[in-house]
């Protein structure tokens, strides 16, 4: 399945200088991260675990008033925490882990892979900072 997430904030959906902004984030190296964000939508073991924030998305056709906007600050606490979890092997979060292993091509672990695009998630959420922006979100595609 190839699809795509990029982070975006609410001007983003109706102003095409924002559109043209968004695209200069950092980009992921493939398209696991997204593929992976549509396998663990709504992840018990992630909302647990105090990584929500990773789990914020919008997609075409969802209502605006659906779209639950985070923080970039609460972005990148998420993605540390989850890095953090992986680099502990926490047993909790196996099931959700070992999906990322369908949903790339790098031939390393599904834990390294995931840990480079949380680092990814991490460079988007700084981006985002640095942009002044208060509410970011994916959108993913497919």
């Amino acid at each position: 399945m190839a699809c795509t997430a990029l982070l975006i904030w609410p001007e983003v959906v109706d102003d095409h200088e924002a559109l043209l902004q968004c695209m200069t984030q950092p980009d992921f190296i493939d398209d696991s991260w997204a593929e992976w964000r549509f396998r663990v939508d709504g992840d018990a073991s992630l909302l647990a675990a105090g990584c929500g924030a990773l789990l914020s998305y919008t997609a075409d056709g969802l209502p605006p008033e659906a779209i639950e906007w985070v923080s970039p600050e609460a972005l990148l606490k998420a993605a540390d925490r989850l890095m953090q979890l992986v680099e502990q092997d926490e047993p909790t979060l196996a099931d959700a882990i070992s999906e990322y292993e369908d949903c790339y091509g790098r031939g390393r672990p599904p834990e390294v892979a995931l840990l480079e695009d949380l680092e990814v998630v991490r460079q988007k959420a700084i981006w985002a900072q640095g942009l002044g922006k208060t509410k970011v979100t994916f959108e993913l595609e497919v």
